[in-house]
């Protein structure tokens, strides 16, 4: 059981969604992988843990990025990266862009 939990972990990883029309979500590693992004035209990437010391940030020419410092803390005020993230994506949307939204990690289990 525990080598199945493994393998959702490792598989929802590598794994890229689409959660709307031309919105993707995903973990960092198809965010870092220019092959992946370049082949599914992604034009606009939204990194949700910009702030992680876990990785490093990687910015690719040709793709545009906002950079959310989030932390995973109840606490935390999402006020001003509700509005940034809106404005964002829409206007991702309105040139026809893809939008990848990625943290860390995401998990599909």
């Amino acid at each position: 059981e525990y080598t199945q939990l493994q393998n959702r972990e490792t598989k929802a990883k590598n794994e890229c969604s689409q959660i709307f029309e031309n919105i993707y979500i995903s973990g960092y590693q198809i965010a870092s992988d220019i092959d992946y992004l370049t082949k599914n035209n992604i034009t606009h990437i939204l990194n949700c843990a910009a702030g992680s010391s876990n990785f490093k940030n990687r910015n690719f020419e040709g793709i545009k990025y906002l950079l959310l410092e989030i932390k995973d803390d109840p606490g935390f005020d999402l006020i001003f990266p509700i509005f940034s993230t809106i404005d964002f994506i829409e206007k991702a949307l309105a040139e026809w862009g893809k939008i990848l939204i990625h943290c860390y990690e995401v998990s599909y289990i």
